[in-house]
């Protein structure tokens, strides 16, 4: 798994990607520089999906799974915009500097209010693979867990 920093240096946000204690990505990008005005930004927040990792307690993973939730009442008061840096690292075990990244234009920062609705497991990697809905969980695999 990649470990992901992101930090707040004087008035600029860095994120940095490591896999393997090797840094692969690192971004840049000013803090709240300039207000911009988000065009009803709420439909593009709707879905969320999450790949849960937890480690059991003999160096293997108790549980890997793809779940997805649904966003509700959501609202976008604000967001700004400002330059944005990206640079790409080699790396053999995560080859992410192949991509092709031209030019990076501009970075967003917004926040949002919305209702975390309950969703499906889409895919248990360690179990028997089926997201199939069942009579004890209508919802998929784990009930819809979030």
């Amino acid at each position: 798994m990649a470990l992901v920093s992101l930090e707040l240096r004087s008035g600029l946000v860095v994120a940095v990607v490591q896999r393997n204690g090797v840094q692969i990505l690192t971004m840049t990008t000013t803090y709240k520089r300039e207000p911009t005005v988000l065009v009803d930004m709420s439909a593009h927040f709707v879905d969320n999906s999450n790949h849960k990792l937890i480690p059991g307690i003999v160096s293997r993973l108790a549980v890997s799974r793809l779940t997805s939730r649904r966003f509700g009442d959501v609202v976008v008061p604000g967001g700004w915009r400002g330059p944005a840096t990206v640079k790409l690292h080699p790396n053999a075990v995560v080859p992410i500097w192949l991509l092709p990244v031209v030019e990076p234009w501009e970075a967003f920062d917004w926040t949002a209010e919305f209702t975390a609705v309950l969703g499906p497991l889409l895919q248990d990697y360690l179990g028997e693979g089926s997201a199939a809905p069942s009579a004890e969980s209508p919802a998929g695999g784990d009930g819809g867990i979030p």
